[in-house]
């Protein structure tokens, strides 16, 4: 600690729980020197296995209640300094008044924005009572300012990565037993829905079947045949869904071999489609 008897800073994080910021948090932890932080997490929560950061956790605040618990923990614990690990949707509106209090109480704070890409009032309010914002990118510093929050209050640090094992992509590649043709998808964090992670996987399939673009021919041909010789437009339509169906499905199986041969697909699969 700073005087070599209690923590100088609080950390108001999520803590050994399936989400980024609680990962994030332990990375933090693991840089301040021995004794120098106590962690006030998420009440009732539910928690993962494993090591962890040998720091004095309490747990005092519940996700999108009152704070109450949390500005009384602080008190307790006599700190200096408040550093929150920040996601609206754990907080919502609640935190600005609690730094507020704790500003007339002389405490001071930072908070590190993880997601300020909206319009919200709460993110202004924070701006006003906290000592600094910091953010992992220069975009996510403009998108705070968006929010009215003083430039100068607003710091930017970039995410740190933990070394890689290895830089042989290739080799990391076999061991996860993927094949050459296979797509790996990375994400920062869990696997949380409002990430929208599973959705890129369920449509990668048909993206990439629409890779080559297909209407790009395949309307401009339909709407000539149609006038050409007189076809309905319940029969215009029929035909591009059959020339859609038969160039998604040439496309999915052969676009790979036909690129590594150094051909552009698009104009190969636009023909057949068209046809």
């Amino acid at each position: 600690a700073a005087d070599g008897t209690r923590p100088a800073v609080a950390l108001v994080t999520t803590w050994r729980q399936p989400c980024g910021l609680a990962r994030y948090a332990e990375a933090l932890v693991a840089a301040y020197s021995a004794g120098s932080v106590r962690v006030l997490a998420e009440r009732g929560a539910p928690q993962v296995d494993g090591p962890a950061p040998d720091v004095p956790v309490e747990r005092v605040w519940e996700r999108g209640a009152a704070l109450d618990d949390l500005v009384a923990a602080v008190e307790r614990a006599g700190v200096d300094l408040v550093h929150v690990n920040h996601h609206g949707g754990l907080f919502g509106a609640r935190l600005s008044p609690a730094l507020a209090a704790l500003a007339a109480r002389g405490v001071r704070s930072v908070v590190t924005m993880h997601a300020p890409n909206q319009i919200d009032p709460e993110i202004a309010a924070l701006g006003r009572v906290a000592e600094a914002i910091l953010v992992h990118s220069d975009g996510a510093r403009l998108e705070v300012i968006a929010n009215g929050v003083a430039p100068g209050v607003v710091r930017v640090m970039p995410s740190g990565m933990r070394p890689v094992a290895t830089h042989d992509a290739a080799g990391t590649r076999r061991s996860l037993g993927l094949t050459p043709g296979e797509h790996l998808i990375a994400t920062v964090g869990f696997l949380q829905p409002h990430k929208g992670v599973h959705e890129v996987i369920r449509a990668l399939e048909d993206s990439y079947r629409m890779i080559t673009h297909p209407g790009k021919s395949l309307i401009p041909a339909a709407l000539v045949n149609a006038e050409l010789e007189g076809k309905s437009l319940k029969e215009m339509i029929t035909a591009l869904a059959a020339g859609y169906e038969f160039h998604c499905r040439l496309a999915y199986d052969f676009v790979p071999a036909v690129a590594a041969r150094g051909y552009r697909p698009a104009p190969i699969f636009h023909t057949m489609g068209a046809a």
